[in-house]
């Protein structure tokens, strides 16, 4: 489904904000964990402890379910399942083991690759929607279809380090449990999805990163086929 037409302009207008907004965001996040450093002479890795840092990380993560609400409404050619993925898996650590660990050492592993990435990729949507191919675009497409080979893997790396150094905090909160009886007849208990987590993460990483590697392959390929005709 694709809208068209004076809806279709307004629906793309908002998509372009929501680009802009997460570069921003992004860039604005990255920003302050380096001044944090500046300040300190030294890496502190419980960034999470600063309020600013992890509150612009909740705004900017949860409006990213905006990436699959356009990629449904046929805006972008984001495929909505395989963004649903991994916008969910990483409000879950977010907001179910970042929030209630701040002191986290392990946290950084995995903001600062989100940070680079998503200063990768937000750019590259916004050149490609604007139809830009040439340069800064094809930069953007250029790193896009490469960084994520290191930068993924360091991500889920810091992602499942984190959840397992929160594991006893995560035991005994037990956040947004629901125990019975209750007006829903209905228990629910995260500890569950956080063990799971350790599988379901790296399963989910592999088939992402699967994707993108086919992305890259046919990337790759057809960049060395216009280097053949130019030659």
């Amino acid at each position: 489904m694709a809208i068209k037409g004076f809806f279709g302009l307004i629906a793309r207008l908002l998509c372009l904000a929501h680009n802009l907004s997460q570069i921003f965001f992004w860039g604005y996040e990255l920003f302050l964990i380096f001044n944090i450093w500046a300040d300190k002479g030294e890496v502190i890795t419980n960034v999470m402890e600063y309020p600013e840092v992890f509150e612009n990380l909740k705004r900017i993560q949860l409006l990213q379910f905006f990436d699959v609400l356009f990629g449904i409404l046929g805006v972008t050619k984001t495929n909505p399942a395989i963004s649903l993925l991994q916008i969910a898996a990483r409000n879950f650590v977010v907001l179910t083991v970042f929030e209630f660990n701040l002191k986290a050492n392990y946290a950084f592993i995995a903001i600062i690759p989100w940070c680079i990435a998503e200063l990768v990729r937000y750019p590259y949507y916004t050149f490609a929607d604007l139809g830009i191919t040439g340069f800064p675009g094809n930069l953007f497409k250029f790193l896009r279809m490469n960084m994520f080979l290191i930068l993924y893997p360091i991500g889920v790396i810091g992602e499942c380090l984190t959840t397992w150094e929160s594991w006893d905090i995560l035991v005994e909160e037990r956040p947004y449990r629901l125990e019975m009886p209750n007006i829903y007849n209905f228990a629910f208990d995260p500890i569950y999805f956080h063990g799971a987590f350790f599988v379901i993460c790296p399963l989910g990483m592999l088939f992402i990163y699967s994707t993108l590697l086919a992305a890259r392959s046919k990337y790759m390929s057809g960049s060395t086929k216009k280097k053949v005709k130019s030659d």
